[in-house]
Parts: structure tokens; sequence; C-alpha cells
């Protein structure tokens, strides 16, 4: 008799136990693992299932973008000819391909395409912008863009052409330029003084200061030399750009089969 009752507590407890157990259990509401059996759209599911649903989106990025290259492909090949058109496709590149290296290629070919010679280069500038480290497309471009143009020096500053109301000077081998667009594209804030003639150029905790005709300049305080001093040219002050660039952080290359100064 008192086995009997004894066994009988037993599975009443165990029965009590399985009950508590399967209570606190959720099904279909969690999982904890990155193989855990839960449904697709279960939005508690941290698992496989939601890491599959990203991929696909991203997928579906990736397929539309190959959507639009075809697109673009095709429209290439039936009207580049036409200049509006090429600058259109040009737009539609930048707005819709995102993937550097798919527009990079297509600007190649866009290029290729292209009957009129500034076109052409207007493609070569738009892949300039895109890899300004590209030496020989700096080449390409001032090629294609002389043959219209008369421009002395090209000057590019982070991937982008600049243009001046008084063209670039080549003085003792250093070039001088129009420095306030190139100073702005730094990120740094330019300020004229002609009753001095003082140029003055602040970026962060750095002054820079010239005058014109002065071998010397001033940074932060300190006297430096002028291998060129500023000089005024065509009523517009010029600065020695390799000096001002440089002083501000920047990069200066000069690429002299190009006639073109990259600064980035």
């Amino acid at each position: 008799m008192r086995k009997t009752i004894i066994i009988a507590i037993a599975v009443a407890v165990l029965t009590l136990t399985y009950a508590i157990l399967a209570w606190a259990s959720p099904t279909g509401n969690s999982c904890s693992s990155s193989t855990c059996d839960c449904t697709y759209q279960d939005s508690t599911c941290t698992g496989v299932y939601q890491n599959q649903d990203k991929d696909a989106v991203d997928e579906d990025v990736y397929e539309d973008e190959d959507n639009d290259i075809k697109e673009i492909r095709t429209e290439m090949k039936a009207k580049v000819k036409n200049k509006g058109e090429a600058r259109l496709l040009r737009e539609k590149i930048r707005a819709r391909v995102k993937n550097p290296a798919a527009r990079l290629a297509l600007w190649e070919e866009l290029k290729v395409m292209c009957a009129d010679e500034e076109e052409a280069a207007a493609t070569v500038a738009e892949m300039i912008y895109d890899n300004p480290q590209d030496k020989e497309a700096y080449k390409e471009f001032a090629k294609l863009w002389r043959k219209r143009h008369k421009e002395q020096v090209l000057v590019f500053a982070s991937g982008q052409k600049l243009t001046f109301d008084v063209p670039p000077q080549i003085v003792r081998a250093r070039t001088l330029m129009p420095i306030r667009a190139v100073a702005e594209k730094l990120g740094a804030d330019v300020n004229w003084d002609p009753k001095t003639r003082t140029i003055t150029i602040r970026k962060d905790d750095k002054i820079i200061i010239l005058v014109v005709d002065k071998p010397n300049a001033e940074i932060n305080g300190k006297e430096v030399k002028l291998d060129v001093p500023p000089q005024v040219i065509g009523n517009r002050t010029m600065l020695p750009i390799r000096f001002v660039s440089e002083n501000l952080g920047a990069n200066v290359t000069y690429i002299g089969e190009a006639q073109t100064v990259v600064i980035n």
C-alpha cells in the first residue's frame, strides 16, 4: 500500500512539472540561435530566416540596379550621338548607378560612344570625379578639352574641374591662380584687404597671411619664404597654389604631360 502511494505521488509531481514547463514555453514566438525553427514572418525571430530576408532585400536592390544598367546601355546605343542625350545619360548614370565599379565601366563605354569631343571630355570628367587618383584620366581629359579650349593650365580639386575668370599662370615654374575657389573647396575662408593688398586665409586653427609682391608669408605668425610671391594679374590677385593648398592640408600633384594641377 505504501509503495503504491509513493508511486502515485511521484507520477503527480512529474505531471505537474511537465505542465509548468509547457505553460512557460510559448511556441513559435522566440528563438535564441541562428538555426532556430521559427516562422518566416515572425517579427520576434532573430535567427536564420530573418537574416535570409535581409539578404533577399539586398539582392532585390542589386537586381534593380542591374536592370537600370541594362536600360542605360540600351539608351546609350540608341541616343548617344545626340549631344543633349549624352548629358542626360550622364545624369541618369550618376543618379541611378550606385556601384562605383559599374559606374566607371559605364563612363568608359559612354566616352567611346560619344561622337562629340566635348561630350567625351565631360564623360572623362565624371570618371575623374569617381576616381581622382587616375592620372591617365587627367591626361585624356586634357587632350580632349584642349581641342576646343585654350587653357594653359587645368586645375582639378577633389575630382572637380575648376574654372577661373583669369586663367592660372606659370611663373618661374610655380603655378599662380585666383585662390578663393580652391581655398573654399578645401574648407577655408578667404579675406582680401585692398588697402594693404593682404590676403588672409583661415581654416580651423591655421591662419595664412600673404601680401601682394611680398616674398614672405606668415603661417600662424611664423614667417615663411615663398618661391614666388602673390601677384596681381588681369585685376585678380594670384597666389602660389601649391604653397596655399599644402598648408591647408591638401596634396598637390602636377601632371606635366597634361599641364594639370590636381588637388586632393
